[in-house]
């Protein structure tokens, strides 16, 4: 039985956790099931050969099948090109946490930056004379921004992400990193900066999370360091996931809020009026779950136990909607719909 919230506390509560992802999708796949959808079918005689085709690939990628987090630090291996190990040089004379929270600077900024491209943007990378477009060529910018202090308030201190240098941030100096201009136009450049200033002013409003005296992404280390359970140093998946909503929530414009309070990457859908009319709603939380997976591997690298990583889900990402639609697991059932825009 799907739960259902009674009052606003309830609904945010709910709604910035993933039972509620796993509850409202289950129940929007019931109705699809019953072929109660407007605009898709489900055929589930080709389940079993989406499912072969995901196991053939993954054998080929990972034969041992030790298949790592989908993370922001797999886009940054682009081109066999040792990156990680060369921001660890630079870092080995910081501490080990210190270390840790360069990494969540990071991968915060990267994951935050990727967005859509458009077709006709590329990054060319110094020193590789490798050519990168969509969202591994994003990682590949953000993450040269990134080592050359484009982030921080201190010179002294360019590994950092902080919420001065976040806010001070100008337009021409991320087209700049990006390398956009009219000659390589990069998609929603204003947005991009826009996020990451509101992001600079969030950071000060949540001084449990990300510090006092500095604000810095890298300092929601320590914060989730402090609610490790300290026998076994266990950290559960579902805390850094709630952290970065409650922290990141507010960066995200124009979405529903309850009670003042943002849900992020929540979407309304009238099917699930019948289930909830007070509340319509649907969680999917993908940027930030991925951003959860990203920040999973420093902190085991610290020495953390990650547990409960069942309790996330898997990302709703459009390249598994494209898989799912090019092998005819999700039918539309009218053709036109894939070639026209629709309103969110």
């Amino acid at each position: 039985m799907v739960y259902v919230p009674e009052n606003d506390a309830e609904a945010v509560t709910y709604f910035l956790s993933p039972a509620a992802i796993r509850d409202r999708s289950r129940y929007l796949y019931d109705l699809a099931l019953n072929d109660q959808l407007d605009h898709f079918a489900i055929n589930l005689h080709q389940l079993h050969p989406v499912a072969d085709y995901v196991m053939e690939v993954t054998r080929e990628e990972y034969p041992d099948f030790d298949v790592p987090f989908h993370s922001r630090w797999r886009h940054f291996e682009v081109g066999g090109v040792p990156r990680l190990p060369q921001l660890e040089h630079r870092l080995a004379d910081q501490s080990a946490i210190e270390q840790t929270r360069s990494k969540f600077d990071l991968a915060i900024i990267s994951v935050l930056l990727d967005a859509g491209a458009g077709n006709r943007w590329q990054y060319h990378e110094p020193g590789t004379y490798l050519v990168v477009k969509r969202s591994e060529g994003l990682a590949l910018a953000s993450y040269h921004m990134f080592c050359n202090g484009l982030f921080s308030s201190d010179p002294d201190l360019p590994l950092q992400a902080d919420a001065k240098g976040l806010a001070q941030l100008t337009e021409d100096q991320l087209a700049n990193g990006f390398q956009a201009d009219e000659h390589n136009p990069l998609v929603g450049l204003p947005g991009r900066l826009q996020l990451l200033q509101k992001l600079g002013h969030v950071l000060s409003q949540h001084p449990d999370l990300f510090g006092y005296k500095q604000p810095r992404l890298g300092n929601l280390v320590d914060y989730l360091s402090a609610q490790a359970q300290d026998k076994d140093q266990q950290i559960r998946a579902v805390t850094v996931l709630q952290a970065i909503l409650r922290g990141l929530g507010e960066i995200w414009p124009g979405r529903i809020a309850i009670a003042d309070t943002n849900l992020g990457d929540t979407w309304q859908s009238n099917k699930l009026a019948g289930l909830d009319r007070r509340y319509p709603y649907s969680p999917f939380h993908k940027l930030s779950q991925w951003l959860t997976y990203s920040l999973l591997e420093p902190l085991q690298d610290l020495g953390y136990q990650i547990t409960d990583l069942d309790q996330l889900t898997g990302l709703a990402e459009y390249r598994n909607a494209g898989l799912c639609l090019d092998m005819g697991l999700l039918v539309p059932k009218q053709a036109e719909i894939l070639h026209q825009p629709q309103e969110l």
